[in-house]
Formats: C-alpha cells, structure tokens, sequence
C-alpha cells in the first residue's frame, strides 16, 4: 500500500510540473487513477441488490441442485432471496445434474423445502437409490408430476403411494402388466401417464378406477418372437369403466419387434386423439369423436373386416406415415367422411399411394379444406400435380413435398399464385434461385436432403 502512496504523490506532482498540452499528460492521469483505485478501492456492491428478482429467479432455474444448496449458503441475504423463491423448491429438477446426484443432496432438498416439492424430474441419478429417493417423495403430499428418466436401465420401480399424483412418466425401466397396474392404483388421481410396459407378463384379475385418466401413452416391450394377441394391456371388457374418460391413447411398440399383432378395441366416447406406431393391426374401432389420428409404421394383417379407417368422421388431423398398406380406398373413406373437419393430412411414404391416386380425389374437391398436407416420398409426385392444388386447394398453407420429383417450377406457381395464400413450402433437391425467389416474396422454403 505504502508503494501506491508513494507512486500516486509522484504522479500527482508529475502534472503539477509538466505543461497541461504535454502528451504524456494523458498517459500519467490514467496511471495515477489507477493508483488511487487501489489505495481507497471502489464499494463492492452484492450482485443480488441489483439484479430484479425476476433475472434472479431465471437465474436460479437452471441452477444444479447441489448449486441451489449451496446457494443459499452463501449469506444471510442469498438465504432470504432464495428462500422467497417459492417456485425454486417446489421443482426437483435433476436432468441439469452435471454429475450423478447422491441420497444426501435430494434428502437436503426435500427437507429444505418440508415436504413442499410439487414436481419431480429424476435423471443423473444411480437406479440404485431411486426407490429410497421415491420414499422421500411419497411424504411431499402436493407432487402431482413425477419423471423418472435414469440413464442407466432401472430393475425394478418400487410401488409408493402418490394420492395427489397426476403426471406420472418412467422411462428406462420395463414395467411388467402387474406392476404397472399397482403403481396405477397407487395413483388414483392420475391424468397422463407414459411407461414402458412387458406385455408378455400376467394381467391382474382386478383394475383399478381410473376416471381421472385423460393421457395414457404405453410403450410395448415384449421377448423376440412373442405374439401379442387380443388387446394387449387392455383384454379385460370392463376396462371401458375404468377409464371412461380418455381422450389421448398413444400405443408403440419396441423397433426390436415392431411387427407384433395386435388388435385394438378402442370404443371411449371420450377419446380425441388416438396414436399408433409399430404395431400390426387386425382392427381398429376408435371413437367417433375423435379428432386426431396418427398410424406410423403399421399395417392392416389380413383379412381385413370391412374398411378399418371407416369409423373416424370427425379427424381435424390424419397422419399416415410409413403405413402399409393405406390404400386409395382407404385414403378416399378419410377424405370422404371427413370432408368439412379434416385440415391437416399426412400421408408420407405409403407405398401403395402414388399421384395417379391423388389427382382424382384433389378434382373432385376432397382436398379443399386442407390447409396443412404432407406428401413427402409419394411415389411418382412431380410439377404436373401443381395446377390441381392450386387450383382445388384455396385454404392450403403449408405443403411439404420433399422426396418428390417436382422443380423449381412448382416454387415459382405457387408463389405467384393468388390462392391459396402458403406460408411454407418444404422440398428437396431444387435449385437454389427457386428458394430465393420464395423467400423474396415472404414464403418460408425449407430445404430437406
């Protein structure tokens, strides 16, 4: 200190003696500043004083938890500020771990917050631990999410009373059909649920009452070469009663077996939105009300009763992907039945579609209320099906046409065309000057390869 005295006075006496246009001057009132920072140092100021409580709060949302606990150690202040930020302590959120998260550290949290945790995101977390970890949360009386995503694969899940749980996910973990149903009647106010599920294992001989069920999204896991027949988890009659209230159901099976047979008696007056993915279908009998259909990597197995897409008259959207076989018949009943609700269609890579299917179904007006249609990997789809959608579709935004044979040509239609009016394109291989054009005129063009 006694240096910095002595170069501040040599300084300060340095431009008492040297004229004031010198240039050096400059030069010797930057350094003599800098050493009178360090001999009478600026006021620090607490970072938190200054920051709005709410920058602090975004702050502390993507804190780990072992930082949120330190955190509030920090000092009297940091303790008040983190204690006020009642939404902090309400979330344990563990999928921000940098590292595996110990017994200890969430033991802390839960204990910090009394039994106040409302959501739970268990990742970076050893299996090992994770039923301890569940026992702590069953005394947390308001957790009504629970998401359980370990990276390593989990054993076993143990079964914990969550009365006020609504919002359960496990993943990595395969639950067998009986303890899928316990941990369900565990869990009576359940809304949405998301499991793996080993359907080669024994149904219960009871259910449970499940009328708050509104999601219920099952992915199938089954030994190589198991059959699946019947309906699967769901062979009892009285399952209906049960969850009368669904309306989202979304099955997939596992890509290890993704041809296993099925067939699903899918009669919920309540259900809207219906997703398959994987699965081999012997029939499909969904509810009328439903306005939200998804087939992804199915098939219709022999013989087929009657037309299985026959039933669904209310689709606001209908997504066909990989679907064998969709076949024109079929892609007609939709558009048909659906002729006044249905404006998003995808029918992406179905083999048994090719334009000479759609050019009829778009003349006669079946396509007019689209105003979102994939038909990406359409077999023999080209510039000639331009005019038609130009000239049939008046209520089309967006047109995905990727992995087709059409040009710059069709970019260059459908942006001068007065109707319809779209938004976006997406295509393929097309020249670059057809994109720009696109964009000049305010259309989003997306290029896929």
């Amino acid at each position: 200190m006694q240096k910095f005295e002595e170069a501040h006075k040599l300084y300060f006496y340095s431009l008492r003696m040297i004229d004031e246009h010198a240039p050096e001057r400059k030069q010797i009132e930057a350094l003599m500043l800098k050493t009178k920072k360090r001999i009478i140092p600026p006021k620090r100021v607490d970072p938190l004083t200054v920051l709005a409580p709410e920058l602090v709060s975004m702050i502390l949302e993507h804190l780990d938890l072992q930082s949120t606990l330190r955190f509030i150690q920090v000092s009297k202040l940091w303790l008040k500020l983190g204690s006020g930020l009642s939404r902090q302590w309400k979330n344990l959120n563990l999928t921000v771990a940098r590292r595996p998260v110990s017994l200890s550290a969430v033991r802390a949290f839960v204990c910090r917050t009394n039994g106040g945790v409302k959501e739970a995101s268990l990742a970076r977390i050893n299996p090992t631990v994770i039923p301890k970890v569940l026992e702590l949360l069953s005394r947390c009386p308001d957790l009504n999410y629970l998401k359980v995503t370990a990276e390593q694969k989990i054993d076993s899940l143990p079964v914990v009373n969550l009365k006020n749980l609504k919002t359960l996910i496990v993943l990595k973990c395969t639950l067998s059909r009986d303890k899928f149903w316990d941990i369900m009647s565990s869990c009576p106010r359940l809304e949405r649920v998301e499991a793996f599920v080993d359907v080669s294992s024994d149904t219960p001989g009871s259910l449970p009452q499940l009328s708050n069920l509104r999601c219920l999204r099952i992915l199938f896991s089954h030994p190589p070469g198991y059959l699946v027949t019947g309906n699967i988890l769901f062979q009892q009659p009285e399952l209906r009663e049960v969850i009368s209230n669904l309306e989202e159901l979304h099955f997939e099976g596992v890509p290890s077996s993704p041809w296993a047979q099925a067939s699903y008696g899918s009669e919920y007056s309540a259900l809207k939105k219906f997703t398959c993915m994987r699965r081999c279908l012997h029939r499909l009998l969904a509810s009328q009300h439903a306005g939200y259909l998804r087939l992804e990597h199915c098939t219709f197995a022999p013989p087929l009763q009657g037309n299985p897409l026959g039933q669904f008259s209310r689709l606001k959207s209908a997504i066909f992907q990989f679907c064998y076989p969709l076949s024109p018949d079929m892609l007609e009943t939709i558009l048909v039945n659906n002729e006044k609700t249905l404006t998003h269609l995808t029918i992406s890579w179905c083999s048994d579609l090719a334009q000479e299917h759609l050019e009829p179904l778009i003349t006669r007006g079946l396509f007019r209320s689209i105003t979102h249609l994939d038909i990406s990997g359409v077999i023999g789809v080209n510039d000639a099906i331009t005019p038609l959608i130009i000239n049939n579709m008046p209520n089309l935004k967006v047109l995905n046409l990727s992995a087709t044979r059409i040009s710059g040509l069709t970019i260059k239609q459908l942006v001068d065309a007065e109707t319809p009016k779209i938004e976006k394109i997406v295509v393929g291989t097309v020249s670059r000057d057809a994109i720009e054009y696109g964009l000049s005129q305010n259309i989003q063009v997306s290029q896929l390869p």
